[in-house]
């Protein structure tokens, strides 16, 4: 089982956002089909998580408080879904890597 940390979403490590639906750049898409290829391909089952710093709290306007921010995130995952639910090897979906609101961890 391999754990897949490449939705990045409003994310500074890399950004794969976008403005308009889906919400998510096409492009983003290269890199996730070549790792969950290799991985499969080795027999490993995999769990493609998300990566979001508005998911982590960050910034005024975040997926807890923000609903239109947090429909985009849905449609976003909606669209990465539609492209992966056939592929082999799919184990699971982590829609947000550990949520939490940084001012409650800060704590």
């Amino acid at each position: 089982m391999a754990r897949l940390i490449e939705v990045h979403w409003h994310d500074k490590a890399k950004e794969c956002a976008t403005d308009t639906a889906p919400y998510w750049k096409e492009s983003c898409f290269n890199l996730i089909d070549r790792r969950i290829k290799r991985a499969t391909d080795a027999g490993v089952w995999v769990i493609l998580a998300a990566r979001s710093d508005s998911g982590a709290g960050w910034g005024e306007a975040n997926l807890f408080n923000n609903s239109k921010l947090r429909a985009q995130f849905m449609e976003m995952w909606r669209h990465i879904i539609a492209r992966y639910k056939n592929w082999d090897r799919i184990a699971a979906w982590e829609p947000l890597s550990e949520p939490r609101l940084s001012k409650v961890a800060a704590k």
